[in-house]
């Protein structure tokens, strides 16, 4: 039997299984499996959350663009009350 270069692990699986009862292959797998250590992930920091202040956020806005945040907030609104 000749080997091609490089190896893949697919082929030494192949190599190692060909001759193997379905028994002695289920036991190796399990094996690997049992050898496997599952880790938490690392803590991801989650900033605080920015909370403007209300009352200097509608001083600066122009009738129109209260208007037209206000009927944005309606969509969204509607959107999710579509989604329940």
């Amino acid at each position: 039997m000749g080997m091609s270069w490089p190896l893949t692990m697919a082929s030494v699986l192949q190599m190692l299984t060909n001759d193997m009862t379905p028994i002695l292959y289920y036991r190796l797998l399990t094996a690997a499996v049992d050898s496997l250590q599952l880790l938490a992930p690392q803590k991801v920091h989650i900033p605080e959350r920015y909370v403007p202040d209300s009352s200097d956020e509608e001083l600066e806005l122009s009738p129109e663009e209260k208007q037209r945040r206000a009927e944005k907030a309606e969509q969204i609104r509607k959107l999710v009350a579509s989604q329940r």
